[in-house]
């Protein structure tokens, strides 16, 4: 659900810098947030009591310790990397080195949630960030960057609700 709205929040800045009149795109982008938010929120909801199963472990609360640690210090990354580009007169960066520290940041948390799907998001973002501003007609300033992070975003927010229906339908039948 969260990929749903960073993916919509993209898209919008994309549709900002590339559309000359955004206006008819907006609809169309939130229209596609809500409709995988609902797809992953109907999932959830249909699968919940085999995740309720999953008790307060010690593990689990060091694993939400650790998401909460890497997920601040990704924004204050972002920030002091970004204000230290803008400083040096370097702005037209600031988008490509936040999509390459969001990627980054799925590295590890592919491992901490054992989840080898954010290794490809992270993979994603990461070669994104540093291909487009090369090959893009408009540099690291190109929104083709802001486009392709949201597009990523919501592929993989598809793809998390696809691979957890087919985990909670396994344990359903482990447990029948």
């Amino acid at each position: 659900m969260i990929f749903a709205f960073f993916g919509w929040g993209w898209l919008v800045l994309w549709s900002f810098r590339s559309l000359q009149s955004p206006g008819i795109a907006l609809p169309l982008i939130a229209a596609g947030a809500v409709a995988i938010f609902l797809y992953a929120l109907r999932s959830y909801r249909r699968y919940q009591g085999v995740a309720a199963e999953e008790v307060e472990s010690p593990a689990k609360k060091r694993t939400n310790r650790l998401f909460h640690i890497i997920n601040a210090g990704q924004w204050v990354v972002i920030l002091i990397v970004g204000n230290i580009l803008v400083n040096v007169h370097l702005s037209a960066w600031v988008i490509p080195s936040a999509i390459l520290i969001i990627g980054l940041h799925f590295l590890p948390l592919a491992r901490i949630f054992s989840n080898p799907a954010h290794d490809v998001t992270g993979g994603a973002f990461i070669l994104l960030a540093v291909g487009y501003p090369f090959l893009a007609t408009g540099g690291p300033s190109s929104a083709v960057g802001r486009l392709g992070a949201g597009l990523i975003l919501w592929a993989s927010a598809l793809w998390a609700v696809t691979t957890a229906r087919g985990s909670f339908d396994r344990a359903k039948h482990r447990r029948l």
